[in-house]
């Protein structure tokens, strides 16, 4: 048995890690736009969502996250439309992301609909000033490229659903944008 935790151990520790911070929605049942294109126009009409989040709020730099999203079916009821703009920030990293949703739903029975959505927009990485106070980290090249950018995004989903059940999923950030 200790072979095999060895086993385990040597396997994490040659194991490359990497990591990044994106926002955290752990309340995302009442932000599902956020996440979902396919779930703009999901209701009998306009919708308006906002939250906020603070984590390890006593200590300076902690993850914040401010979310704002709309939704609504147009007239055909077949098509819908959102917009989410996000907020986040993490010690002296911010992003910023503003995305436009589209979403097509088709009548599957009387009772069941399937949405197909897609979400295209843009986010801006932006670092602190008060980071650039530090020498070491003025001579560091990482950070030549890294002040300020903004860049491109897209995310499609599905939404199946009936009067008592749903089921989704998306993927919302098709490309990665390593700005960490």
């Amino acid at each position: 048995m200790k072979k095999v935790y060895l086993i385990i151990l040597i396997l994490f520790i040659a194991t490359d890690g990497f990591s990044q911070q994106l926002p955290q929605f752990t309340q995302y049942m009442y932000n599902t736009i956020s996440i979902n294109p396919a779930y703009a126009g999901s209701r009998d009409g306009f919708t308006t969502v906002g939250l906020h989040r603070s984590q390890w709020a006593d200590l300076e730099g902690a993850p914040t996250t401010q979310t704002l999203s709309l939704h609504s079916p147009l007239t055909n009821d077949k098509v819908g439309l959102g917009l989410s703009i996000i907020n986040d920030n993490a010690g002296y990293e911010n992003y910023t992301y503003a995305y436009g949703d589209f979403s097509y739903r088709l009548d599957l029975s009387d009772d069941v609909t399937l949405r197909l959505g897609l979400k295209a927009g843009m986010s801006y990485y932006n670092l602190e000033d008060e980071l650039f106070t530090d020498p070491q980290v003025l001579s560091d090249p990482f950070f030549q490229d890294q002040i300020n950018r903004w860049t491109p995004n897209f995310g499609l989903g599905f939404y199946l659903s009936s009067q008592n059940w749903y089921i989704g999923g998306s993927a919302p950030k098709l490309i990665n944008n390593d700005n960490n």
